[in-house]
C-alpha cells in the first residue's frame, strides 16, 4: 500500500493555490509553514480507516498527522482545538490541580474511569503511555527536544484529563459518596491531610488524651478503597515518631512524599520507596523542645517552609529547610523573627508564600506585607520582598487570587484592599473600599 504522504502526489498549481488561499485548510498549513498536499486517488487511504490510525497515537502527534496531506488533515478530530479553548478559561490553581491528578492517573484516576467504562479511557492510556516512553528517554538522552517533547506530552495528558472530568461533571447525575472505613484507626484525629494527586491520606490520631503518645497512619487508595501502608520507623533513639502529631503536609511536587511535625519541635519527612512500598523517615528536627512548629506551609522541591514559636518569647519566626542532597543530611536557615504574625497564604501551585506582620523596628500597630518568593535554581534560598501598609491599616486576612497575580486583604474596620503584585513581588494598592464580611477568627479563612 503507498504511503498517504507519498512523493508521487501531484504539486498544486498556482492557480488550485490562489483558489483555495482562503480555506481552512490553506489556512492551517501556511500557520505550520508547508502547503498541504491532496493524496491521489489510488494512494489516500479511506477516511474510516485514517480516524482509526490517528486513533492509536497520542493526542500531542495529531498536529503531526495533520500535516501529511489534506484528506488526514480533514479526518484529525478536533480535541486539540476543544482543549485549548476549554483550558483558557482555567485559572492558575485548576490547571495545578489538573497537573497533580495527572501525576497519580493510572493508580487513582484510572481505575475510577475504568470502574465507570468511560469510553474516553483508551485516549488517556494512549497519552499516558506516550508520557512515560518519553520520561524514561529523557533519563537515556538528555537533549532539548527530549525534554520539549516530554513537557508537550505531559501538558497534553493534564488537559485531557481535567477536561474529561469537566465533562463528567456535567453529564453525571449528582454523586454519591458512600462511606469508606479506615482498618486500624482508633482515637481522636488531630491532623488530616492529602496528597495532591488524592492517591494517599496521612491521619495523625491520639488513641488516649492523658498519654503523650501520637499514632500516624497513611492510607493508600486501592481496589476501591483506603488501604493501610507500612511505616519504617526511625533507627536512632529519640523517639520522634511517637510524640503526637500536630500537623502533618504533603510535598506539593512529590506526592508520595510527607512531612509530619511533632510535640517538642521534633519534624520528620517520610517517602515512599517504589521498591518496596515502605515509607521510609528521615529526622530533619531533633524534638530538643526549643522549637514548637505552628505551621507546616509548603513543601516542595527538597525545601521545607514552616513557622514556628520559641517557648518562653512573644512572636513567630520563619524556618527553611533544605535538603542538601548528600550525607550531611537537611540544612537549618532561620530566616525571619516578627513581633507578630497576622496571617500566612500560600499562592496557588505553591512557590510564593505572603504575610501579614508587624513592620520591623516599629509599633506593632503599624503592619506589612512580606513576599517570600522562592528562587529557582537556588538551593534552599528563599527571598523576601516587603511592602509597607499605611498607618492604621491593620490587616486580618490575606487569599491570593486564582492567578496568583494579586492579593486580596480583608482590613479591621470592614474594609477590603487588593494589591496587585509586579513582577518583583512588590505589592501595589490597587482598590481600598468599605465591605461588609465578619471579622471572627473561625470566619476569616473562609471569606474571600
Amino acid at each position: 500500500m503507498a504511503s498517504p504522504a507519498s512523493s508521487t502526489s501531484p504539486q498544486t498549481s498556482p492557480a488550485a493555490a490562489g483558489e483555495n488561499a482562503g480555506t481552512p485548510v490553506a489556512g492551517a498549513a501556511r500557520a505550520f509553514g508547508r502547503q498541504l498536499e491532496p493524496c491521489q486517488d489510488r494512494a489516500a487511504l479511506p477516511a474510516p480507516l485514517v480516524r482509526r490510525i490517528i486513533g492509536y497515537l497520542p493526542l500531542t502527534m495529531h498536529g503531526q498527522c495533520a500535516l501529511v496531506c489534506r484528506s488526514w488533515h480533514a479526518n484529525v478530530p478536533d480535541t486539540r482545538k476543544t482543549l485549548a479553548h476549554w483550558r483558557q478559561g482555567l485559572s492558575l490553581l485548576q490547571w495545578h490541580s489538573c497537573r497533580q491528578m495527572a501525576s497519580g492517573y493510572s493508580s487513582r484516576l484510572r481505575p475510577f474511569l475504568q470502574a465507570s467504562r468511560d469510553a474516553f479511557v483508551p485516549v488517556l492510556d494512549c497519552q499516558h503511555q506516550e508520557w512515560r516512553r518519553l520520561e524514561a528517554l529523557a533519563g537515556v538522552q538528555a537533549t532539548e527536544l527530549v525534554h520539549q517533547q516530554l513537557h508537550k506530552a505531559f501538558t497534553g495528558l493534564c488537559a485531557l484529563i481535567g477536561w474529561r472530568l469537566h465533562q463528567r461533571l456535567q453529564e453525571s447525575d449528582p454523586l454519591a459518596l458512600p462511606e469508606v472505613p479506615l482498618a486500624d484507626n482508633t482515637g481522636q484525629v488531630c491532623a488530616l491531610g492529602f496528597s495532591a494527586c488524592s492517591r494517599w491520606m496521612a491521619v495523625a490520631s491520639r488513641p488516649d488524651e492523658a498519654q503523650d503518645t501520637g499514632v500516624l497512619r497513611l492510607y493508600g487508595w486501592s481496589q476501591a478503597g483506603w488501604q493501610a501502608q507500612r511505616l519504617q520507623r526511625l533507627a536512632q533513639p529519640g523517639l520522634v515518631q511517637d510524640r503526637p502529631v500536630e500537623h502533618v503536609l504533603f510535598s506539593v511536587s512529590e506526592p508520595d512524599r510527607l512531612c509530619t511535625s511533632h510535640s517538642g519541635g521534633g519534624v520528620i519527612s517520610w517517602s515512599r520507596q517504589p521498591d518496596t512500598g515502605l515509607w521510609q523517615a528521615v529526622s530533619l528536627l531533633p524534638a530538643t523542645g526549643r522549637y514548637r512548629v505552628t505551621q507546616l506551609v509548603t513543601y516542595e522541591y527538597d525545601q521545607l517552609f514552616l513557622v514556628y514559636e520559641q517557648p518562653g518569647t512573644s512572636g513567630q519566626g520563619v524556618l527553611l529547610l533544605h535538603d542538601r542532597d548528600d550525607s550531611h543530611g537537611w540544612r537549618r536557615a532561620p530566616a525571619a523573627w516578627y513581633q507578630r504574625l497576622a496571617c500566612v497564604a500560600l499562592a496557588p501551585g505553591g512557590g510564593q508564600v505572603a504575610m501579614a506582620v508587624a513592620a520591623s523596628g516599629a509599633d506593632t500597630d503599624l503592619m506589612a506585607l512580606h513576599i517570600w518568593q522562592w528562587q529557582a535554581g537556588m538551593a534552599g534560598r528563599w527571598h523576601c520582598t516587603p511592602t509597607g501598609l499605611e498607618t492604621g491599616q491593620q490587616l486580618l486576612q490575606v487569599h491570593y487570587s486564582p492567578t496568583g497575580g494579586a492579593l486580596l486583604g480583608l482590613m479591621a474596620g470592614s474594609r477590603v484592599c487588593l494589591w496587585q503584585l509586579d513582577s518583583e513581588c512588590r505589592a501595589g494598592l490597587r482598590l481600598d473600599v468599605a465591605c461588609s464580611f465578619s471579622a471572627a477568627c473561625r470566619d476569616l479563612a473562609a471569606q474571600r
